[in-house]
């Protein structure tokens, strides 16, 4: 399934050949046999500590990694690049606003919808004009909203910042009004001085979260939890019965170790604004977020036990927040006096 949609989505959005690629994965998958790993419990196949698997020819192993490279791929460009996320943010406030006064065939609301299977079936695409064409009052805030997104205005990525492991740690289960409070907390711990009310901001027109984008396994290598028909077996073209499977096998890494990222894993701070493109201060207030950020992750940092600086040579070190954004701070370059740290 994944390699049917991973395919029609690189082919949609970069018109990619990769397709070619990836259909190896389902012309060469094969049924096998393979040895139980003792960690995540036994199988028993006719009475040996064995189970069946989906497997594939060592000759094709460097194909496995660029599918789970791919996926990494697509979630990276694709699926959260900051203008799919912004629509995508926007989309989901739209429902949040006409969930409590929008209402369904079987009078539930649109969240409700997911207990029952024929009023699911109504959550297409075409409910947000359904919603922008009602009558009631009750769903202008909605409707407004819709206004925007038909208007192609949509929330700006403010920053980007890939985590280090101890940011990862300081943040991880953390809500996103937590994470709000921590920030108003380090805006008055350093007095930070602004031309707008940045409480208001940053509780109403912020939104924060953590994204983690892996290839398949977390940190872990998904490449480890195939397995392989070495080179030297012979792969039958049909068999009679499971006792002719051949037996399939997990791979050593150092056969394949230059075709591994170094790590398998990219844990992220995003930050995203709701003010539109009529906003005056917009690049003000995404400005200072961006500074707002690296000071609660400064603070945070200090306040833990045994806090040690991060190397500079640190495969986790920490990285900056990017802007990755269309503001334009260039009106500023002489002139900083609009935020200040204290």
């Amino acid at each position: 399934d994944k390699i049917d949609y991973f395919a029609r989505d690189l082919h949609y959005s970069q018109g990619s050949s990769i397709i070619k690629k990836l259909m190896v994965l389902i012309h060469e998958a094969y049924v096998a046999k393979v040895e139980c790993d003792p960690h995540r419990g036994i199988c028993h196949l006719g009475g040996h500590c064995e189970h069946l698997m989906i497997c594939y020819p060592e000759k094709i192993l460097t194909s496995v990694i660029d599918f789970f490279r791919t996926r990494f791929t697509l979630f990276t460009e694709i699926y959260t690049h900051m203008a799919a996320k912004g629509f995508e943010f926007l989309l989901r406030d739209i429902l949040v606003k006409a969930n409590q006064y929008f209402r369904l065939k079987i009078d539930c609301s649109i969240s409700e919808a997911i207990y029952n299977a024929e009023t699911f079936l109504l959550l297409k695409d075409s409910i947000i004009d359904v919603i922008y064409n009602s009558p009631d009052p009750l769903l202008t805030e909605a409707q407004d909203l819709i206004s925007r997104f038909n208007g192609r205005d949509a929330y700006k990525q403010i920053c980007l910042k890939r985590l280090d492991e101890e940011g990862e740690e300081i943040l991880s289960g953390l809500s996103e009004e937590s994470m709000k409070q921590g920030l108003l907390r380090a805006a008055r711990h350093y007095d930070a001085e602004t031309s707008f009310d940045y409480t208001s901001f940053i509780m109403n027109d912020l939104i924060i979260e953590l994204r983690k984008i892996h290839h398949g396994m977390k940190r872990e290598n998904p490449t480890n939890f195939c397995r392989f028909i070495p080179k030297y077996k012979t792969v039958p073209f049909a068999v009679k019965s499971i006792d002719d499977l051949p037996v399939a096998e997990k791979m050593d890494e150092a056969k394949y170790a230059s075709h591994l990222p170094r790590i398998f894993q990219e844990v992220s701070l995003i930050a995203f604004s709701r003010c539109s493109d009529g906003d005056s201060e917009m690049a003000t207030k995404h400005e200072f977020t961006r500074h707002l950020i690296e000071q609660w992750l400064e603070l945070e940092r200090s306040q833990r036990p045994n806090t040690t600086l991060p190397d500079e040579n640190n495969l986790f070190a920490a990285f900056a927040c990017t802007q990755n954004s269309d503001d334009d701070l260039s009106i500023y370059a002489d002139d900083k006096s609009y935020i200040e740290f204290r």
